[in-house]
């Protein structure tokens, strides 16, 4: 079976292969279209921030108002992580209700 694995997923992380979802891209091109502020919520821990960051700005994300991660701190592993290891997205965006000014 399959089980999460810290080192083997910081070192996913790491390689910044992940591809993005094409109906998540769909609605996050809408929400910029319509002006509508994006976030990013992950599993990730901060100290990844940088490689999935650049990740997503490499598979067409390229404005967000914000990205939440976890903090170094939190060890324990998550459902989403194991998932996104099996070969689910990299974060999962959420819009906010607030427009961009």
């Amino acid at each position: 079976g399959f089980g999460y694995n810290p080192k083997l997923w910081s070192e996913w992380i790491a390689e910044r292969k992940a591809t993005a979802i094409l109906p998540v891209q769909a609605v996050y091109e809408n929400a910029l279209r319509h002006e509508v502020s994006v976030f990013f919520i992950t599993s990730r821990l901060e100290s990844q921030r940088a490689a999935t960051e650049k990740n997503l700005r490499t598979v067409g994300y390229d404005v967000w108002t914000k990205a939440f991660f976890r903090p170094d701190t939190d060890e324990q592993p998550t459902k989403q992580a194991s998932n996104m290891m099996a070969g689910s997205s990299t974060a999962q965006m959420h819009m906010a209700t607030k427009m961009r000014s």
